[in-house]
């Protein structure tokens, strides 16, 4: 491959407090007023987005909560871990071969497509395996082949991609495993 896929990386949590009512941007709309603002507070407490909508009428000493909605248990709010069992680092493997990678999930997903990669001992990569994932499953073991045609070494490494939609070249969740090593 031309280079490697660049991880997911999960937000932290993270609070956006209010906004002065200066800075705030007017919206055009079907519902639109102008002579009212308004905007969201939104916290991600590391299981669920939690979203309250404030909007006062210019010249208003004070803004009144209108709406206020927790996003959980859905697949946009929080992803699972991903954490790779095998290679678990250290093992020696035999290019050419057949091999298991495993993994687990903390939670289950959404159907969507996994994908398999090797990183070989000088840096190039290989697509093991792309497969589409059990809607609830949360272990995995695969079974893959190495590349006969790999640069053998104590280098070596296995990445794990998810994604929710197969059309989409965004990739939503990765785990990388630790260096092993692969012999000619």
């Amino acid at each position: 491959m031309g280079g490697e896929p660049l991880p997911f990386q999960r937000p932290s949590t993270t609070t956006i407090p209010p906004i002065d009512p200066h800075d705030v941007v007017r919206l055009s709309g079907e519902d639109y007023d102008p002579n009212a603002f308004g905007y969201l507070t939104i916290q991600f407490d590391g299981t669920a987005m939690h979203v309250t909508a404030y909007a006062a009428q210019l010249g208003a000493t004070s803004m009144q909560s209108f709406d206020s909605f927790d996003v959980s248990n859905r697949e946009s709010s929080v992803l699972p871990t991903l954490t790779i069992t095998s290679p678990a680092g250290g093992e020696n493997w035999l290019a050419g071969t057949p091999q298991t990678v495993s993994w687990t999930l903390s939670s289950a997903l959404p159907s969507g497509q996994f994908r398999i990669y090797l990183a070989d001992a000088a840096g190039t990569w290989f697509t093991l395996k792309t497969f589409t994932a059990t809607a609830g499953q949360t272990v995995y073991p695969e079974p893959v082949t190495l590349p006969a045609t790999m640069t053998p070494g104590s280098t070596c490494r296995i990445w794990v991609y998810w994604r929710s939609d197969p059309t989409v070249n965004t990739w939503q969740l990765s785990a990388k495993s630790n260096a092993f090593t692969v012999a000619a």
